[in-house]
């Protein structure tokens, strides 16, 4: 039976949807990020955690979710009066919801799911760090049950996984989340094509590219590790092992490890035993030694 992953937000309810937010970003600020939402014939204002204006259509969010759908009845939200200081006072026209959660409701996070909401494509993460607001954003539509869309999330995600643009293992995590079988699987059969990096030294000489602690390189590619001189100190947390496959969970972080449902991680170390192309002997010693080594350093860190 598939694990039911942990409900990190409780149900929104209508005080957190109307409830106004002090920022000190004015409503009419546009930025790349709120530009392309803002249409003329909108009738509900979005305002995100950190301030930014969306002009959209209330009927958008209503197919994307009951909560929305339910909120957005006739007089359920009530038109705030113009203000005196606003340079366009039809910013204030419209009835308004005002999110206030800023992890997950930011400016970012409402953009991307604008975009799913409106049948546009997503921006490619073309950088790892990147990929967090993705990450982001399933636990905003988690949070706001828009179950209607996790098709389309997984849809562009696995497209970016076949065409080498994002690892296999932030398509495995994407996928568990949104409980995409396909996109779990079509990751899995990618898992060999990045390997874990380790953490870098920057070289001031050759600034070509920087590295996170998690950062993936695509071997398929044949690229190695990032310009610089390797560090020395490793964190079991966030780093995985240098050199190893991305999906080898004998590898890979604590902190990712821990994020995966049982049930992928068990079917992956279950199914990593049908690929193994010769069987080898086992040193039981050595694999006693290195559990006793990792369990210590890993309850250290609770301490």
């Amino acid at each position: 039976m598939r694990s039911t992953p942990p409900a990190h937000h409780r149900r929104p309810n209508a005080e957190a949807m109307t409830l106004r937010k002090l920022s000190t970003i004015s409503e009419d600020t546009l930025t790349p990020i709120n530009e392309p939402f803002q249409y003329d014939d909108a009738d509900l204002m979005l305002v995100s955690s950190d301030g930014l204006g969306f002009r959209v259509h209330g009927n958008k969010l209503g197919r994307c979710s009951n909560i929305f759908r339910t909120s957005l009845q006739p007089n359920a939200l009530p038109t705030p009066p113009s203000s005196p200081n606003s340079t366009s006072a039809s910013n204030h026209d419209i009835p308004e919801i005002h999110f206030i959660d800023p992890t997950l409701e930011n400016g970012i996070t409402l953009s991307l799911f604008l975009h799913l909401a409106y049948s546009l494509p997503l921006p490619v993460p073309t950088v790892p760090i990147y990929f967090q607001a993705y990450e982001t954003l399933v636990e905003f539509l988690r949070k706001w049950e828009c179950t209607v869309l996790y098709p389309v999330l997984s849809g562009a995600v696995r497209s970016w996984v076949e065409d080498g643009m994002i690892s296999s293992s932030k398509g495995l995590k994407i996928g568990d989340a949104l409980g995409s079988e396909r996109l779990l699987v079509e990751s899995v059969k990618r898992g060999g094509e990045y390997t874990w990096a380790g953490k870098v030294i920057e070289d001031p000489d050759r600034r070509r590219r920087k590295s996170s602690p998690n950062y993936e390189g695509r071997q398929s590619k044949g690229y190695g590790s990032p310009p610089g001189k390797t560090e020395n100190k490793f964190d079991i947390l966030r780093d995985g092992l240098p050199g190893e496959a991305s999906l080898d969970l004998t590898a890979v972080p604590f902190e990712y490890f821990v994020g995966l449902s049982d049930d992928v991680k068990f079917a992956l170390l279950r199914a990593s035993r049908a690929g193994v192309k010769e069987r080898h002997e086992i040193d039981w010693d050595r694999v006693g030694d290195e559990f006793e080594r990792v369990l210590a350093e890993l309850r250290t860190l609770d301490q």
